[in-house]
């Protein structure tokens, strides 16, 4: 049955027929992206309604609703590998139609690699928070960091359809993306509401609170880092917004030409990492600083997920075939990009790892928390 490990993944994998069944099907309904769109809905909400059938007659099932939503979700994913791997010819014959009047936009590199990414690491991540659903065992830490790669990487797509070159080609299938922005949105929310199954100790929390920066050298490095990374962050957001600075133009001449391709993906990325990235690291610097922000226990996972999938993307995509050789990094600057890119992938991961090796720094003092009560 579907409420076992087994089950979740043979779930997933049915994308595969149903995707070959689907494409077929289409050949002899012309060429309509409406009838495309209805037909993916449809299918969808037939998955849905399985779902909520095999639920309602099976005894043993999860108590956690959210299993139903990773499960759906999984399925989606491998349609999104199927996607990829047929852009790219390694497979023929499952999405065709559906690239063709469907989102035309999925065929340029940054979309290709997004496919990828969401049909591999968020799949795993979506079959891993379903057992642990049916194990009634906690995955907080690991919905928050999907929640903030799935966000970044569907905001990045949703503006850049409707701004870039492919702008024409929206179709009524650009709705579909949309929930996929919502659900992990409130999967978001709702983990932060949840609370940690762990239990601090005064004591410890007052003995983290009494530490100095400079008895602190991963925080020390960890703060040159931000600062590197809100001047870095805000020279590539200027490229974006086409500034005409000398310094501005040559790191986009010497090291990421693919910023300015006029699929304007790169483009959103490097504005999102601008007005919500900056003050983030802002922030952080901060909480390295004064202890007691319980915040960044939460927000460092959020935006190690979002940085590591955006970094992954963006990088890939630099070098991707369809990626025009006049966008693609010169040889004189690609030990630059990769060191700016993966140090922009790697940190936030190390971030987050720091705040929960060590969390009685982010905690509140006792004392603290009685004033507030009162």
């Amino acid at each position: 049955m579907i409420f076992s490990p087994v089950g979740v993944i043979a779930f997933s994998l049915l994308a595969f027929p149903i995707t070959y069944g689907f494409n077929h099907l289409m050949k002899y309904t012309g060429d309509d992206h409406r009838i495309v769109f209805g037909a993916a809905v449809l299918v969808i909400a037939i998955l849905g309604i399985v779902l909520f059938l095999l639920s309602t007659y099976q005894q043993q099932r999860p108590k956690d609703k959210l299993f139903y939503v990773f499960v759906l979700l999984s399925f989606t994913g491998v349609i999104d590998l199927i996607t990829s791997l047929e852009i790219d010819g390694y497979i023929r014959g499952f999405m065709t139609t559906y690239l063709k009047e469907g989102e035309p936009y999925l065929k340029t590199s940054h979309c290709t690699l997004a496919c990828y990414y969401d049909g591999t690491v968020h799949v795993v991540m979506y079959i891993a928070m379903a057992v642990r659903c049916l194990q009634n065992l906690d995955y907080r830490n690991l919905a928050l960091y999907w929640s903030g790669s799935m966000t970044n990487i569907v905001l990045v797509f949703l503006i850049g359809n409707v701004i870039g070159k492919y702008s024409d080609d929206v179709k009524a299938s650009y709705l579909l993306t949309i929930p996929y922005l919502l659900v992990p949105v409130v999967v978001g929310y709702v983990m932060m509401k949840r609370e940690r199954k762990v239990k601090f100790d005064p004591k410890r929390i007052e003995a983290a609170h009494q530490q100095d920066i400079l008895t602190r050298p991963i925080d020390v490095l960890l703060i040159t880092f931000m600062i590197f990374a809100i001047f870095i962050t805000t020279l590539r957001g200027l490229a974006a917004l086409d500034c005409t600075w000398p310094a501005v133009q040559g790191y986009l001449a010497r090291y990421e030409p693919y910023i300015g391709d006029p699929v304007a993906y790169p483009r959103v990325q490097m504005l999102i990492y601008l007005f919500y990235y900056v003050p983030y690291y802002a922030a952080t610097i901060c909480g390295l600083l004064f202890p007691g922000q319980r915040w960044m226990l939460d927000w460092s996972i959020l935006h190690a997920g979002a940085t590591s999938q955006a970094q992954v993307i963006h990088m890939c995509a630099s070098f991707h075939k369809r990626t025009l050789s006049a966008f693609r990094p010169p040889m004189l600057g690609r030990r630059g990009f990769f060191f700016i890119n993966m140090g922009l992938q790697t940190v936030p991961q190390i971030l987050a790892w720091r705040c929960h090796s060590n969390p009685e720094f982010f905690q509140e003092l006792p004392v603290d928390k009685e004033k507030k009560a009162k």
